[in-house]
């Protein structure tokens, strides 16, 4: 039994470790100045200047020594051409919501995280800060 977990970790962490380079034909940079501390799949990101990476179904986001990879889903594109990030404001805190582009393999969306999932059912008992959206426009042209 020990032998067999012991195999499908191994197994897992192989394709796990191959993953980012089935995705490596399509990359798409982008840069953004973020002003507020911001949440991405339960991590708390600090303000400043982001460099965006979104590979195949992946986002990275590096902010200095700070870095974080998403796993994503596929976004509608942008009506207006213009590239902008769009964040929730959940009980006073900002999630990253998506990631909107003018080509759809570049827009993404993100999944709701555990703390926005607890932040929003807190907020249907309160009903005192109703949620908003905030959108950042990015610079055209990418990185």
């Amino acid at each position: 039994m020990n032998r067999t977990r012991i195999l499908v970790s191994l197994v897992a962490l192989g394709i796990l470790q191959t993953t980012p380079s089935l995705f490596a034909q399509h990359e798409s940079r982008f840069r953004a100045n973020v002003p507020f501390q911001f949440s991405v799949d339960n991590k708390t990101m600090p303000a400043g200047e982001y460099s965006i990476i979104h590979r195949g179904v992946f986002l990275r986001l590096d902010c200095g020594k700070n870095g974080i990879y998403v796993l994503t889903a596929v976004g509608e594109p942008s009506l207006n051409g213009h590239t902008s990030l769009v964040f929730d404001r959940v009980q006073g805190s900002y999630y990253l919501r998506k990631l909107v582009a003018p080509s759809s393999s570049d827009s993404i969306d993100l999944p709701a995280s555990r703390t926005e999932k607890k932040a929003l059912a807190v907020e249907r008992l309160a009903i005192a800060n109703p949620s908003e959206t905030r959108t950042i426009d990015l610079p055209t042209g990418g990185q």
